[in-house]
Order: structure tokens, then C-alpha cells, then sequence
């Protein structure tokens, strides 16, 4: 499969920090264990991811998702320096069929992320 290089980057705002979507990489394993530790987060999903192995299967699953129109992206709070910032969520859409008129988005952010959006 080839590298997935899609990205989107939103500017900061007065009351948030800008917000990069990406594919998932192998990098990202601690970054989603952290995410995974979100009590918040884990009330409301059947998301389990509990340590460096659970990390690195959900994410050779979601990588392999992209073959089956599974599109997987992690949201990332952009650094100033444009370097990689925190892992603050998980953005998918599913059910991608070409010759449709529609598919199917699901998210997931961590608490402190979706807090600091209610002032967005």
C-alpha cells in the first residue's frame, strides 16, 4: 500500500489552537495510548486501546481500513513550530462506496479537547 500523505490544517483561533488531520502513522502509538487513558473518552466508545501493543494493532488496523474505504485520521493540536503537537483525536469516515451520494463520519476527541471547543 502506498504512504497516505493527506493532510488538512486548520489556523488557530483566538480561543483555540490549530488543528492538523492526518493519516495515522506508526509514531503515533503513545500519543494513543494517552488517548486511550481518557476516562471521559472511553465512557462513550468501545475505544480500547491500553498500551503500546493494543496501539500498534489499532493502528495496522486503521491503516488497513484505507483499503476497504475505511479513511482513519488522527487530529492533532499543530505545534507553533510546525513540528507534531499532541494527539487530541480520532477522525473516520466510513462506508466510502465511489458511486454513492454519501458516507458515513464518526469522531472522537479527547475531553480537554472537546471542553476548549465548546468556546470555539
Amino acid at each position: 500500500m502506498p504512504d497516505i500523505t493527506t493532510r488538512l490544517q486548520v489556523d488557530a483561533t483566538p480561543t483555540a489552537p490549530a488543528l492538523v488531520l492526518r493519516p495515522w502513522t506508526a509514531s503515533d502509538a503513545a500519543g494513543l495510548v494517552a488517548l486511550g487513558r481518557d476516562q471521559a473518552l472511553r465512557r462513550w466508545t468501545s475505544f480500547a486501546v491500553d498500551d503500546e501493543s493494543s496501539a500498534t494493532r489499532w493502528l495496522r488496523e486503521q491503516r488497513q481500513g484505507w483499503e476497504r474505504g475505511h479513511f482513519a485520521f488522527a487530529v492533532e493540536e499543530a505545534h507553533p513550530s510546525g513540528t507534531g503537537g499532541l494527539v487530541a483525536g480520532h477522525v473516520v469516515l466510513k462506508n466510502v462506496v465511489p458511486v454513492a451520494a454519501s458516507a458515513e463520519v464518526g469522531y472522537r476527541v479527547s475531553f480537554a479537547v472537546h471542553r476548549a471547543s465548546a468556546r470555539w
